[in-house]
């Protein structure tokens, strides 16, 4: 018997770069493995994640809308606080001044919790110190949380396919 790949978690980049790379009107077929895999219940979003999206992309907006009910989590109050312990361990991630939030930390901690695989289309960064360059497969490594992400030579988007043993 194959192994069952773990609930995903969905970064804002992933679902983006998912409809650029693959327009739902142009590639159904992988929408609609996509609409399979959230009513199976086996991946989400968190509610910043959809906020994100409802500011940048109104095609993934309206996509996500339609199935809202099913697919977007609230984070708890435990998540919130160990998105406070990740800022801490990474404090110069995201901007406190800037006008839009980052639902990474977050996506990280809800995650943590949760035991989901982050699915991002973010690549892992060379850490330095007091970096202000930090990338959700960082975060996720630090702290124990498995992702699929961006790798050299890999896409994101073939992993998770691959991974769901999808075919097109």
């Amino acid at each position: 018997m194959a192994d069952i790949p773990p609930i995903s978690s969905f970064d804002t980049s992933f679902l983006i770069n998912l409809e650029v790379n693959y327009p739902i009107d142009l590639f159904p077929a992988v929408w609609e493995k996509m609409d399979e895999f959230f009513a199976a219940k086996k991946g989400y979003i968190i509610d910043l994640v959809s906020a994100e999206i409802e500011k940048k992309d109104d095609k993934v907006h309206e996509w996500i809308s339609h199935r809202a009910g099913g697919i977007v989590k609230r984070l708890t109050d435990e998540e919130l606080l160990k998105a406070q312990e990740i800022l801490a361990k990474f404090p110069y991630w995201i901007d406190v001044q800037a006008t839009l939030t980052s639902a990474d930390p977050f996506v990280v901690a809800n995650a943590f919790f949760s035991g989901a695989t982050v699915v991002t289309h973010e690549a892992k960064v060379q850490i330095r110190e007091n970096t202000r360059k930090i990338k959700i497969p960082n975060a996720c490594e630090a702290f124990g949380v498995r992702s699929i992400h961006t790798n050299p030579g890999s896409s994101v988007f073939t992993e998770f396919f691959r991974e769901q043993g999808w075919r097109f």
